[in-house]
């Protein structure tokens, strides 16, 4: 596997390029499917994104009264990811819980959470690659190793931790 170092972290930028390019390609229609992108949002957002060279001159650029910074900032993440409002309607709560670390300590618990209403993964491979949630998490994973320099695949890789 790849061990993460102490070293290995996101920069808050790495992903700005990415970002950039996914909004200059997306249209208006793509753009309204968004969660919250309506009133015209898309058109400052399409206008924003041709003229800035990142995320925070993206936000600046479409920033008004009407769209706050936070509103923004969650579209940048939604296009970035590629969650549609038609997503998040299908699949309004959580699914699955991911385990990524837990005390010696605690390891009874596990038992107790496995048994819950959620199913418990370990392990990625565990998991149904066709879930589109699934998909999204793994989506996630790729763009924070990205930003952190990071080979693509890591959460196929990494074990849980224990401490």
């Amino acid at each position: 596997g790849y061990p993460l170092s102490a070293d290995a972290f996101h920069q808050p930028e790495a992903l700005d390029s990415v970002l950039m390019h996914c909004l200059r390609n997306m249209s208006a229609p793509a753009l309204r499917a968004l969660p919250d992108c309506s009133e015209g949002l898309e058109n400052r957002l399409l206008q924003a994104a041709q003229k800035a060279r990142g995320r925070a001159e993206l936000i600046g650029l479409a920033k008004a009264k009407r769209y706050p910074y936070a509103r923004l900032n969650r579209l940048a993440t939604h296009a970035l990811l590629d969650v549609t409002a038609e997503l998040l309607a299908v699949h309004p709560a959580p699914e699955y819980a991911r385990l990524l670390g837990f005390r010696q300590s605690s390891r009874e618990l596990l038992t107790e959470i496995s048994e819950g209403a959620l199913p418990l993964i370990a392990k990625a491979a565990d998991a149904d690659p066709d879930n589109p949630l699934f998909a999204l998490d793994a989506r996630s994973y790729d763009l924070w190793a990205l930003g952190a320099g990071l080979p693509a695949g890591m959460m196929y890789r990494q074990q849980v931790v224990i401490v």
